[in-house]
């Protein structure tokens, strides 16, 4: 699915990352965490996905693209 060029996964996560950010700081209960589905589609240890969490980073498509550099190195 991810290395089908047909999907593009950064355009959602950007609007994820631009859009639901208030919700979340409003207190609303949205889905499951990004940082921790990105590692688990692409099959990697989920450290990356805590300390994403811990930093408080919000840059989903970045760290996608970091992912997909760890992966593919």
């Amino acid at each position: 699915f991810l290395k089908n060029p047909k999907y593009k996964v950064n355009p959602i996560l950007k609007i994820i990352e631009n859009h639901t950010h208030k919700l979340k700081e409003a207190g609303v209960k949205w889905g499951y965490d990004i940082p921790y589905m990105l590692t688990g589609q692409y099959n990697t240890h989920p450290r990356p996905a805590i300390q994403f969490v811990n930093e408080e980073r919000k840059d989903y498509s970045k760290f996608a693209n970091e992912l997909y550099d760890i992966i593919n190195s």
